[in-house]
């Protein structure tokens, strides 16, 4: 009976070991995957550039300067990005500290007479500035549609410079 036993008992732990192997094998990467996204997501300079969002929420954001920026709405967004493809999903965006938000008064604009395409922001005190989309890398990077509102080119030099994007 012993001998029995044993037998059930060695098959039985056999068994078990093969349904559980590849379940801890499948947790393991599960949690090196959620440790890469959360290492990546402290690199947040990484992500220039990118449209990210978390999971479940309607929210998008544009990292830009390591920051993100929300685009507070659909008309905006449409303006300045060239679709809706490639915005990156997160569980959480908490590591990425909160920029200035991307509203209706910004948009991708060009000078008469002038070839390069600038992004018209706002800086810290919410004036107006121009930031040049410096190359068409960048301008595929970032998602940004190539057309552009023309301006006069008086306007280019009142209005100041800010960062290049890079």
């Amino acid at each position: 009976m012993m001998k029995g036993l044993s037998k059930f008992t060695l098959a039985a732990l056999i068994g078990c070991s093969i349904i559980v192997a590849p379940q801890a094998h499948a947790a393991g990467q599960e949690k090196i995957t959620a440790m890469n996204q959360e290492f990546l997501q402290n690199d947040q300079y990484v992500y220039n550039g990118y449209r990210v969002k978390e999971v479940g929420k309607p929210a998008i954001y544009l990292v830009d300067r390591g920051m993100k920026r929300y685009i507070t709405d659909s008309d905006t967004y449409n303006r300045i990005f060239k679709n809706w493809d490639g915005v990156l999903e997160f569980q959480s965006l908490h590591t990425i500290p909160n920029g200035r938000s991307i509203d209706p008064d910004m948009g991708l604009v060009r000078f008469e007479k002038d070839a390069f395409l600038y992004f018209l922001d706002k800086d810290a005190t919410g004036k107006p500035m121009k930031r040049w989309i410096t190359s068409p890398y960048i301008l595929n990077k970032y998602a940004f549609h190539s057309e552009a509102a023309m301006l006069p080119q008086w306007m280019k030099n009142a209005i100041p410079n800010g960062a290049a994007i890079r």
